[in-house]
């Protein structure tokens, strides 16, 4: 693993960094100075508090040795620094964030083994019931062969279910670290995605639509991506009371000479109050945007896409992914 470094103002918001952090996280520093840290690398929270946050209003230096990274390519333990900076008058200026690999990579602690075993239980904890239902899933087909609706929810189901049981089998195969990239149709994948959500949508008395537009195929892994957009709709669900609305959009723009195809989900709930407490939600709240934007944030940038996301108080959220688009195949000349 590579050392990085970044630097930020006492309000969280990139004020610089080193040219390792630039090409891993940012792409180009001038698209990250002045936002969130945390829109570029997983909030560094301990006890429920963000740490950096933590050093500046202290003053003191914080040590994280053998920190547990949140990483959507999978573990990453690394030790972090954070040395808080100070004006030349002595009032706090922000913070220098150090992040390099973990003194001992290989000293496994009695948790981080609690941790897998962990894990492994869980992932066969979800499978047994999963087979339970698909059982039922075959029963209902035979008991209503007639009722078309029913059929293709239950086809629908069986897909999803033959999906989980595939990403369990490549979680206890050690094999989660690298995604199977393949070229597939965004806009099928989101009706799939409506039918799966129209009945709790419809239980919750919250509207939600969907808009198609003309996009080209796109290069990426559709488990992933899929469950991407199911947090994103499912944390909208969740800040909405009853008569809400949802909107999920497909479409397509072209930005800096590169073509993406665009997933934006939005609401019409309260929006986020503090942006600021967007990246630090993780430890204390799950239910609302944070955790959803979180996994969309990973998700995007090991699909080599972003994550841009426009929220105003009383004007609800809007949350949109970009993945990049596969270039069309030259025209073949008689």
């Amino acid at each position: 693993m590579i050392r990085y470094s970044f630097q930020v103002d006492t309000q969280l918001r990139i004020a610089g960094c080193d040219r390792a952090f630039e090409q891993k996280f940012v792409g180009e520093r001038k698209k990250a100075v002045g936002q969130f840290y945390a829109e570029f690398f997983s909030p560094i929270v301990s006890d429920g508090h963000d740490m950096v946050e933590h050093a500046i209003r202290s003053g003191g230096k914080v040590r994280l040795n053998g920190y547990n990274a949140r990483s959507f390519s999978g573990p990453c333990i690394i030790d972090i620094t954070i040395e808080p900076v100070s004006a030349s008058d002595g009032t706090p200026a922000g913070a220098i964030i150090n992040i390099a690999p973990a003194a001992d990579q290989t000293k496994q602690t009695p948790t981080s083994v609690d941790v897998r075993k962990l894990a492994v239980t869980l992932a066969h904890g979800i499978r047994n019931p999963l087979n339970a239902i698909k059982g039922a899933v075959v029963y209902l087909q035979e008991k209503y062969a007639a009722e078309q609706t029913l059929l293709e929810f239950t086809r629908i189901m069986e897909e999803e279910i033959a999906r989980l049981d595939a990403f369990i089998s490549r979680f206890l195969g050690l094999s989660t670290e690298e995604s199977e990239l393949v070229l597939f149709d965004v806009n099928d994948m989101l009706r799939r995605i409506s039918m799966l959500t129209s009945l709790q949508a419809k239980a919750l008395n919250i509207g939600i639509s969907y808009i198609y537009g003309n996009v080209p195929p796109c290069l990426g892994d559709p488990f992933h991506i899929e469950q991407a957009v199911l947090n994103l709709i499912n944390n909208s669900m969740n800040a909405l009371s009853a008569g809400g609305a949802i909107a999920v959009e497909s479409s397509r723009e072209t930005a800096d000479g590169t073509e993406y195809i665009v997933i934006t989900v939005s609401d019409n709930g309260t929006g986020i109050i503090n942006p600021k407490a967007l990246n630090t939600s993780l430890a204390a709240d799950s239910c609302g945007h944070g955790y959803g934007m979180f996994i969309a944030r990973e998700v995007m940038r090991a699909m080599g896409g972003r994550v841009e996301m426009k929220s105003e108080q009383g004007a609800g959220t809007s949350i949109s992914l970009y993945l990049k688009a596969v270039p069309p195949l030259p025209e073949r000349v008689a």
